[in-house]
Formats: structure tokens, C-alpha cells, sequence
């Protein structure tokens, strides 16, 4: 069961109980009978739901019936008051509870007189274990009633195999209810959740070089694969037998001293891959560029868009004249017959591996009580808002177009004031005049080039310093139902997470 008390005002977006179908999935591949129940997707009142339950147990009191009801922080009153309903009404049910919550109150749920079980942690192998009639004490990661007090089992360790977990079971569940709004341009949109830290549902190759650090990936079914994009004989391996291609490979350094290598990784590269793609066969490649490939507006009241006229030719932007020309070596591929699509994310923000990408420009509130900032501005867009567009674009672009991945357009300005609200911090904001940076790079460049180290104000730090890169996403919004956060949402995660 699932979905109880799921606090949603009328109209608004039915969202799936992730976790449930996985469960699901889980014991029906094990040869266990299953019906489900989804209160909320099937518009079911508390008594409505209990009279189901009363009829799939059915009326032979000699044979128990194992009911799970899953819980959460926001829905634990609602569903403990269905439980001590169904409890009261079937006669031949054991009641097990989980959640992520159930570990928080588990003194709570001690008193509840409905309560056979409590479970802990990953829910799949300690539900299937009690449902077939598996001794108690042998149970991990369950809490159990004996006569009048619980007996807690040792925790159950998290399962490390995650290729042994079956596909999620949503046709047991009423799916088709599951749809985004629609907005003015498109209709309501089907969509289904998943949980990558479950498995992924697709047999998924890596390719990464020798020295890559593959810690963030550690338990991902993800088959690793050797290569460089330098080398067109190792990607056309990679690719081989591939259906999909995300090519993300990218050199992002601002030093200009870096453009050769910088041009052999963004241009040379991406053409070996668009290239294997091709001769491999490969059903689709999306090729993930930057919004520095469209060029920087001239005037912010006007964001570049995909049909913005490139305007860094003659700039000294090492990167982007280097992104501009990989998606021209892209396009050269799709008009020889290869199916690719290409996106632009602007400036990204999110975790990343073991730190917060984009932190760094909001430590500097904290740490200082004057704060320096530059006087353009960029385009702010959360890490799990770009790939969920890539998903998308994947399936849904169109075959030789390119898509911007946006969010908030923000002068640095109001990026720091905004982040000082957030915090709660008295600042005083200075602005840094284009001169200032100029006569930084005059002297970091020269001390960079002498140690051998990137210095922190670059030539191309200085050039987008006092330009606005803003960005407008409509084409995305409108066509792959793009719905980016705003920056209010990502300084919250930056915020709870102790990132800035």
C-alpha cells in the first residue's frame, strides 16, 4: 500500500511512491503474490482503502495475510490512523511499516497496538524473507513484537549488487495518472520517476580514461570501458554495439595556454566520437556542449537563444571558439547520415562527486564582511535540471538540433545579495570594475605562466567578468517540457547540505 495522506492541494501533480514499485518488482520476481494498492493515484478514502484490503485478505481467518504500508515524515499521522482502521476491520492481517522516516520515531511507532513489524533500511529483501514465513529472529533489519515488548534484529547491510534488483513493477500501479501540468504550449506529459541509486535500466558503458577517478560511481552497474577521445580507434570500440552515446567529454580550462590541448580534446575529440558514432551505427548521439558555443549577448535584456549569431570569433576564448567548433564537427556528421543532438547547459550548480559545484562563488558571503563581485552576470542551472533534459533530449530532440539548458538569468549582484538574505548576513557589496580585472591578468597570467599553475584571474575571467551570458530556454521549455529550479532552491540545497 502506498500513498496515504500525500499532502497535495487538488489538481496539483500526483507524484509517484518511488520506492514502492521497486518493492514490488522485487517480490514478484521471487514468486511472490502481490496486490497493490496506491491510495492516491486510484483516489481512494481511508475507508475505501481499508475495504480493498478486507477483500484481497479475503474471509479465512486461518490464513494470515501480510499487509506493508509505506510511510513518510509529512503522511505518519494519516498512515497510522489507516492502520489502526485496517487493523480493527481485517481480523487475519500481520501490518509491517516502512520508510525513511521510520527510524526517526521508532518510539512512536512502538506504542501503535496495529503494528506487527517495523522495518529498517531497504525494505525489498527483509519483506520478502517475512512473506515466506522466514523465523523473526532470522529476519534482518526488522523490529518485532514479542508479547508485550520489541525485539530489534541486526540492521541489514544495503545490497552492493544492484544488477540483482528487477525492473520496477509500475504496471502494477495506476501510471497513467502519474503526468506533469501542462502548460500553455503542451499538454499534460506523462512521466514515471527512477532511482538511479537502485540500478540502471539500461546496460550502460563508461568510457573514461587510465587515470579517471571513478570513486562517484562506485556500485553503479556500469560496465567500464578505456579510452580517450584522442584516439578514434579506442572510442570507436567504446561505441560499439551502443544504442545511445552521451559524449560529456570536455577540457574547461580558461587559460589561454591551454588552447592547443583544449582545441585537441573539445574538437578533435568530440569529431572522433560523432565520427564513430557514425560508422558504428549508433542509433543516437547527444552531444553535451555549452551555452559558450551560442555566444554572449550583447544586451541583457534580450538572452541569446539557439539561434543567436556566434559573436566570440575574434574574442580569444579559447573554450568557446573550441565548443563552437565541436558542434560544427558534430553537424558535419549528421549531414553524412549520423542522428545526434546537441545541448548547452549554461553555469551549473549541484553536488558533484564529494563537493557542491558553484559553492565557491557563495562562500565568499560567508567568509568575508565585504564582498567583491563582478559587474555581469551569468545564467544559474541546477546539475539534476540538466540531466534530466538530457534524458529527455535523448529520446525527444530533434535529430541536428541543439537545445539551451538555463535557469534563472542573475547579475552577480544579485547573486551575492540573494545569497546573503539566505544566510542571514549583514554584507557590504563592492562592485570590481572591468579595469581591475584587467590589470589582474596583466600580472597573474605572467606569474602563472612562471609556476606553472592556473592563476585565478584568467584572460577569459576578465572577458565574461562584466558581460551578461544570459540565456533563454523556451525552445527547451516548450518542446521537452524543461522545467529548471530556481537559484532560491539551489542556495537552499547549498544551504542544508553545509556547502557555502
Amino acid at each position: 500500500m502506498g500513498g496515504f495522506g500525500q499532502l497535495f492541494p487538488a489538481g496539483a501533480t500526483l507524484l509517484p511512491p518511488l520506492d514502492l514499485p521497486y518493492l514490488v518488482g522485487y517480490l514478484v520476481d521471487r514468486g511472490i503474490s502481490v496486490e497493490v494498492i496506491e491510495a492516491l493515484g486510484e483516489d481512494l478514502t481511508r475507508e475505501q482503502a481499508v475495504r480493498r484490503v478486507a477483500d484481497d485478505a479475503g474471509p479465512d481467518r486461518s490464513k494470515q495475510v501480510l499487509v506493508v504500508v509505506r510511510t513518510s515524515a509529512p503522511t505518519l499521522d494519516w498512515d497510522l490512523s489507516v492502520c489502526t482502521l485496517m487493523k480493527d476491520t481485517v481480523q487475519n492481517i500481520v501490518l509491517a511499516i516502512y520508510g525513511p522516516v521510520v527510524s526517526h520515531v521508532l518510539k512512536r511507532l512502538q506504542k501503535e497496538s496495529c503494528l506487527d513489524y517495523i522495518l529498517a533500511g531497504e525494505p525489498d529483501e527483509t519483506v520478502h524473507e517475512l512473506a515466506i514465513g522466514l523465523p523473526e529472529e532470522e529476519v534482518l533489519g526488522v523490529t518485532y513484537r514479542c508479547g508485550e515488548t520489541w525485539v530489534a534484529s541486526p540492521p541489514r547491510p544495503f545490497l552492493r549488487e544492484l544488477d540483482r534488483l528487477p525492473f520496477p513493477k509500475w504496471e502494477l500501479l495506476p501510471y497513467h495518472r502519474y503526468t506533469l501540468p501542462k502548460s500553455s504550449t503542451t499538454a499534460a506529459v506523462p512521466f514515471l520517476p527512477m532511482l538511479t541509486s537502485r540500478g540502471c535500466p539500461f546496460g550502460c558503458h563508461y568510457c573514461c580514461r587510465r587515470t579517471s577517478d571513478l570513486a562517484h560511481m562506485e556500485g553503479l552497474p556500469v560496465e567500464r570501458v578505456i579510452g580517450d577521445v584522442t584516439d578514434l580507434r579506442s572510442v570507436r570500440l567504446a561505441v560499439r554495439d551502443q544504442e545511445w552515446v552521451i559524449h560529456a567529454a570536455a577540457n574547461i580550462s580558461s587559460w589561454g595556454r591551454d588552447y592547443a590541448w583544449q582545441t585537441t580534446v573539445n574538437v578533435e575529440g568530440t569529431y572522433h566520437v560523432a565520427q564513430a558514432c557514425r560508422l558504428e551505427g549508433v542509433r543516437r548521439l547527444l552531444h553535451v556542449s555549452s551555452v559558450a558555443a551560442v555566444g554572449i549577448p550583447t544586451d541583457p535584456q534580450h538572452p541569446a537563444n539557439e539561434d543567436f549569431p556566434f559573436n566570440l570569433e575574434d574574442s580569444g576564448l579559447s573554450y568557446h571558439i573550441s565548443k563552437r567548433r565541436a558542434e560544427e564537427k558534430v553537424l558535419e556528421e549528421v549531414a553524412r547520415g549520423l542522428d545526434a543532438v546537441i545541448v548547452n547547459p549554461a553555469s551549473i550548480f549541484g553536488p558533484c562527486s564529494t563537493r557542491y559545484r558553484g559553492a565557491e562563488m557563495l562562500q565568499k558571503v560567508r567568509r568575508a564582511r565585504i564582498v567583491p563581485y563582478f559587474t555581469g552576470g551569468i545564467c544559474v542551472v541546477h546539475v539534476q535540471d540538466v540531466v534530466t533534459g538530457i534524458l529527455v533530449a535523448l529520446e525527444q530532440g530533434m535529430r541536428g538540433s541543439r537545445y539551451i539548458f538555463g535557469g534563472e538569468n542573475l547579475t552577480y549582484q544579485a547573486l551575492v545579495e540573494r545569497t546573503a538574505q539566505g544566510m542571514h548576513l549583514r554584507r557590504r557589496f563592492v562592485p570590481v570594475p572591468s579595469i581591475m580585472t584587467r590589470l589582474a591578468v596583466k600580472v597573474c597570467e605572467p606569474w602563472g605562466r612562471l609556476w606553472n599553475r592556473r592563476p585565478r584571474i584568467t584572460y577569459a575571467v576578465h572577458y565574461c567578468a562584466s558581460r551578461y551570458s544570459f540565456y533563454d530556454s523556451s525552445r527547451a521549455r516548450q518542446t521537452l517540457a524543461y522545467e529548471p529550479r530556481g537559484f532560491a532552491a539551489i542556495l537552499d540545497e547549498c544551504l542544508r547540505l553545509g556547502a557555502c
